[in-house]
């Protein structure tokens, strides 16, 4: 059987340390808070899916309790490790390749309009192609 893997890299939010680039219009804590709500939409609105088992990547790999407070259910946690964030990326998806994923699709965690049929899509396209690159929250998937 084959088995696809959804990765959501995410990181715990932290006034000046996520989204810091909507300073000035939005507070630090005003950023924080909105990064953690598009997190928590992104995971209500994939994580559930019976075509694919989704996996949060949280960082920094110290946050778990974070993590496992406000995300329970039926989502498996799982800390970013290595150095800069292709690292990061690279070892995540050696990982799952490595427990029998045959299918992985990565996202980031500000992205909250993708759909499950985005993702869907998606894994379809990797059955006729090597990668699969798209517009994070809109209906055409390239």
């Amino acid at each position: 059987m084959r088995k696809n893997a959804l990765i959501i890299f995410t990181k715990k939010p932290g006034a000046g340390k996520v989204k810091t680039r909507l300073y000035p219009e939005l507070s630090y804590e005003e950023a924080a808070d909105f990064y953690s709500a598009m997190v928590r939409d992104i995971v209500s609105n994939l994580y559930d899916s019976p075509e694919y088992e989704t996996f949060l990547f949280f960082y920094p790999e110290n946050s778990r309790d974070y993590f496992e407070n406000n995300f329970n259910g039926g989502i498996k946690l799982c800390a970013q490790n290595g150095g800069g964030i292709g690292e990061r990326m690279e070892i995540a998806f050696s990982q799952l390749f490595r427990a029998g994923y045959n299918k992985i699709i990565l996202i980031g965690s500000d992205c909250p309009a993708l759909s499950a049929e985005d993702i869907n899509q998606a894994f379809n396209l990797l059955d006729s192609h090597d990668i699969v690159i798209g517009p994070a929250g809109t209906e055409d998937i390239i």
